[in-house]
């Protein structure tokens, strides 16, 4: 059976694909040595990998993967064209492999025009026309990121960590912190609204993915929520690869 997995910057999220039998699924951190101890490594004859990490921790998990399941992973790049949708990219292969495949994941959902939302460590947009055709995206720092920048660049500003879905006025530093980053995300959700109404994109043709999207949606963006768009998209990819 084939092992599925998406490697983000902070998540390991993975899919078990038994013949026959319902998928298993599950999440992890990278830096966790025993994540992949756990699986039958007689059963696990594939291993399919989306990921956006850095080269370094790419061979580490590459090594990881192959000590623990003794099976040599592929890791599939985004390309020119593939499974219906062509990459507006003149150098595909500078594409995220995570926004490559979370559009094919809702290509082979709506095949229509639509918009992907990925928010995770990185908020990235990204339009599909309805021929499959990559319109392009946009790629802004997400709210964790945001957040760092401002504890790592500011002496006396101190907040707590917690997404607020309260976009007020704060009359605390925390709140004044925490409540403007609501505010900046409802703006961004009030801004994605109006570009899928100029697109003539149906609601729920709009594709919210990452581990930020509940929060977003909570404060007025509209959508799919697919949290697992990626290995949907990595496995029709991997499918059309191998021919199976």
């Amino acid at each position: 059976m084939t092992l599925f997995i998406d490697a983000g910057n902070t998540r390991i999220k993975w899919r078990l694909k038994p013949e026959g039998r319902p998928a298993l699924e599950g999440v992890g951190v990278l830096t966790d040595p025993q994540l992949f101890q756990a699986f039958d490594a007689q059963s696990v004859n594939r291993i399919a990998i989306s990921t956006v990490i850095s080269e370094d921790a790419r061979k580490k998990l590459h090594q990881q993967l192959y000590r623990a399941l003794g099976v040599e992973p592929v890791f599939h790049w985004t390309q020119s064209s593939q499974c219906g949708v062509t990459c507006a990219y003149d150098r595909p292969e500078t594409m995220g492999a995570d926004r490559w495949h979370a559009l094919i994941g809702a290509w082979k959902q709506a095949k229509r025009a639509l918009l992907v939302v990925d928010a995770g460590s990185a908020l990235t947009v990204d339009i599909l026309d309805g021929q499959g055709m990559h319109r392009g995206g946009y790629i802004l720092p997400g709210h964790r990121l945001m957040r760092e920048s401002l504890e790592s660049n500011t002496a006396r500003v101190r907040f707590g960590k917690a997404l607020s879905q309260d976009p007020s006025p704060g009359k605390s530093t925390d709140a004044c912190v925490r409540n403007g980053l609501s505010w900046l995300l409802q703006a961004l959700s009030m801004q994605l609204d109006a570009l899928r109404r100029a697109l003539g994109i149906d609601v729920d043709a709009v594709f919210l993915t990452g581990g930020d999207a509940p929060g977003l949606m909570q404060l007025g963006l509209e959508g799919c929520l697919r949290p697992q768009l990626v290995l949907e998209g990595l496995e029709a990819v991997d499918a059309e690869v191998t021919g199976v």
